[in-house]
């Protein structure tokens, strides 16, 4: 199980590498996302100390991790429904058979 993103998926990070520090700081911005101390970890982290290029990694990952959780929630709503469909079948059939019984 994966995920599988698109390019409109990162739209709001779109251009990022060919952009002065400003221009990059105002995409992160435009994103919704504010610079943290994360941020700069994962910075240090790659061996950088541009905070702006960690907060850009964090939203990567935020889109990947947003985009598993709804995958992996239309999966589970999917069995849900399977299990739903499926004990109604079961008791339906049980009523049917009572009422032959009585």
């Amino acid at each position: 199980m994966g995920i599988t993103p698109l390019k409109e998926d990162f739209a709001a990070l779109e251009g990022y590498a060919n952009k002065t520090d400003e221009e990059r700081k105002a995409i992160i911005s435009s994103a919704g996302m504010e610079i943290t101390t994360i941020d700069k970890n994962i910075a240090q982290f790659l061996g950088s100390e541009d905070e702006t290029l960690g907060a850009f990694i964090r939203g990567i990952i935020t889109i990947c991790i947003d985009l598993n959780n709804t995958n992996r929630n239309k999966d589970f709503e999917k069995y849900i429904e399977e299990y739903r469909n499926s004990n109604n079948e079961m008791l339906k059939q049980m009523h049917t058979e009572m009422n032959k019984t009585i």
